[in-house]
C-alpha cells in the first residue's frame, strides 16, 4: 500500500503536465532494469524542466498529498513539492488554512533557502478541535517570499474528512493482477502466496486481465480499466494504493518472493505497508452464501452496517462482490505447472460496484448466480468490499475501498429447502466457524462441515 510518492496531482502545473508526469513515472515503475535509478533522474530532470517553463517566478508548490481520514484535533500529514522557480528564496512562510481559516504558517527555520531543487517534504499540522464531522477544505499557500507579503501565492488545495468513530477491518482488499505468461510474475505470485499464508484478513483477488490468458474474464478486464492497469505485474491494496512491483534502490520487497514460508517477510510486508497505511474503515459486511449442489445454485447476501454520518465522511459508496478459485492446476511462466489461487471468476455485481443507499446506517443487497459446471465449488470464495463510487475520470486517490470481507462459497447460511441435505456416503473434507475460517474439526461451538459431495451443514458440539 506504499504510495506512489511521484503520482500525485500537481495542482500548479496544470492537467497536460499531470499527464505527462504520470506516463513517465508509470513507465519508470514498470522498467525492471538495474539502470532504473537512471530512469528516474532522466525523468526527474525533464519534470524539473517543465515545472520551471510552466510556474511564474517565486515559490512553486506541487503534488500534495494528505490521508483523507481524520479526527477533528489530530495531527496529519502534508506532504507536498516545494522549490523557487529562479534564483535563491532565504526566507519565506506558507500558510495553511481548512475552510479558508488559517489554522499554522510554516517558514524557512524548516528547510532553510530554496533553490531550483525540487524537494519533496512533509510537515505536522494540528487538524482545529472543532471540525464537524465530514469532508473540509485544505488550502496550503505562499505567503511571503525574501520579506515581502504575497498576495496570489503559488498553492495546494486538497480535501480531507473528519470521523469521529470507525469500525474494524475485516479484510484488506489486495488486487494482483497478473498473467500466466508474464515473466516477471513468478516472485510476484509466490510473495503473495506467502502472504496470505500467513495472514487470513486479505482479500487476495488474482486479476488475469489479459485476453490471451486462459483464466481471463470479462470483470478481469474492467478491473484492469479502474486501476489503470498498463502492466503485469502490478498490484492495489483497497485501491487506494499502488504497490510498486520492482521498487528502486531505497526499497525493500518483502513481498517477492522465492518461498511460501517465509514468515518474517510476510510479517514485515504486512505491518509496515499494508496495515501501517490502511486507512480508517466506516462501514462492515456480513456475507451469507447458500449453494444448491444439484442445480448449482448460489445466492450471496450481503448485510452492512455503517458509522453515523457515514456519507458525509466516506462520501457515495458501492458494494462489488466478487468470485475467486483456488487450486486450479494450470501453467506458469517459469514455474511450469501450479496451483493458481484466488483466481477472478466473476463479478455477481456490476464491476463498478452496486450503488449503496443507507437506511438507519444499514444496508441488504441479495445476488444470484449459476455456477458454471467447470468451477469447483468447494474451491471458491466469496469476496465482497464497500468502495467509493466509480464516476468517469475518477482519480487513483478517490477510489478507495473502506473494508472488504471474504467467506468460503460453501462455508455461509444453508437452506435446507432446497436441497443442502448430504448424501450417507458423503464425508467430511473441511471444517469452518462462522465467519468462514478454517478450523479443526475437534474443536467446539458452530462448525460449518463440507462434505465430499460438495453439501455443507451445520453442526454445534
Amino acid at each position: 500500500m506504499v504510495l506512489c510518492h511521484t503520482c500525485k496531482p500537481t495542482v500548479i502545473l496544470g492537467q497536460s503536465h499531470l499527464l505527462i508526469q504520470k506516463s513517465l513515472y508509470n513507465f519508470a515503475a514498470s522498467y525492471n532494469q538495474p539502470n532504473t535509478i537512471y530512469m528516474r533522474q532522466i525523468i526527474t530532470s525533464i519534470l524539473t524542466f517543465l515545472s520551471i517553463a510552466s510556474a511564474s517566478a517565486g515559490i512553486s508548490l506541487s503534488n500534495g498529498f494528505m490521508s483523507p481520514f481524520h479526527r477533528a484535533g489530530s495531527t496529519a500529514k502534508l506532504g507536498f513539492i516545494i522549490k523557487s522557480t529562479s534564483g535563491d528564496i532565504s526566507s519565506y512562510k506558507l500558510s495553511f488554512s481548512v475552510d479558508g481559516k488559517e489554522v499554522t504558517t510554516v517558514d524557512e527555520s524548516k528547510w532553510g533557502t530554496l533553490n531550483t531543487s525540487m524537494m519533496y517534504v512533509v510537515v505536522d499540522v494540528t487538524l482545529p478541535y472543532d471540525l464537524s464531522t465530514g469532508r473540509h477544505t485544505y488550502t496550503l499557500q505562499s505567503v511571503e517570499e525574501n520579506g515581502a507579503a504575497v498576495t496570489d501565492g503559488s498553492s495546494i488545495t486538497g480535501e480531507l474528512a473528519v470521523y469521529k468513530t470507525s469500525v474494524s477491518k475485516q479484510a484488506y482488499l489486495l488486487e494482483h493482477f497478473t498473467a500466466t505468461w508474464c515473466t516477471n510474475c513468478p516472485p510476484i505470485i509466490l510473495g503473495m502466496e506467502n502472504l496470505v499464508s500467513f495472514h487470513d484478513d486479505i482479500a487476495w483477488i488474482s486479476v488475469h486481465s489479459d485476453a490471451s490468458d486462459p483464466y481471463y474474464c470479462t470483470t478481469a478486464s474492467e478491473f484492469k480499466s479502474i486501476d489503470g492497469v498498463t502492466a503485469y505485474p502490478k498490484a492495489f491494496t483497497d485501491r487506494h494504493g499502488y504497490i510498486s512491483i520492482f521498487g528502486y534502490a531505497d526499497q525493500t520487497q518483502p513481498y517477492r518472493s522465492n518461498s511460501t514460508s517465509d514468515k518474517a517477510s510476510a510479517d514485515d510486508f504486512y505491518n509496515t505497508t499494508i496495515k501501517a497505511n490502511a486507512y480508517p474503515a466506516f462501514a462492515s459486511l456480513d456475507i451469507k452464501s447458500s449453494f444448491d449442489a444439484k442445480t448449482r445454485d448460489l445466492t450471496v447476501t450481503v448485510d452492512m452496517t455503517s458509522v453515523p454520518d457515514f456519507e458525509s465522511i466516506f462520501g457515495k459508496s458501492a458494494l462489488t462482490v466478487c468470485l475467486t478459485e483456488d487450486k486450479i492446476k494450470g501453467y506458469q511462466t517459469s514455474l511450469g505447472t501450479i496451483d493458481h489461487n484466488a483466481v477472478l471468476r466473476c463479478c455477481l455485481t456490476p464491476s463498478k460496484g452496486d450503488e449503496l443507499e443507507w437506511t438507519n446506517d444499514a444496508c441488504s443487497r441479495t445476488y444470484t448466480y449459476k455456477v458454471p459446471e467447470n468451477y469447483v465449488a468447494e474451491n471458491m470464495n466469496v469476496i465482497a468490499f464497500i468502495g467509493r463510487t466509480l464516476p468517469s475520470g475518477v482519480s487513483e486517490y478517490e477510489r478507495y475501498v473502506t473494508n472488504a470481507a471474504k467467506v468460503p462459497m460453501l462455508s455461509g447460511e444453508i437452506d435446507d429447502a432446497i436441497g443442502h441435505l448430504h448424501s450417507t456416503e458423503a464425508t467430511p473434507v473441511a471444517h469452518y466457524d462462522i465467519c468462514g475460517r478454517k478450523k479443526d474439526g475437534n474443536g467446539k461451538g458452530l462448525t460449518v462441515v463440507r462434505y465430499s459431495d460438495g453439501t455443507t451443514r451445520k453442526v454445534i458440539k
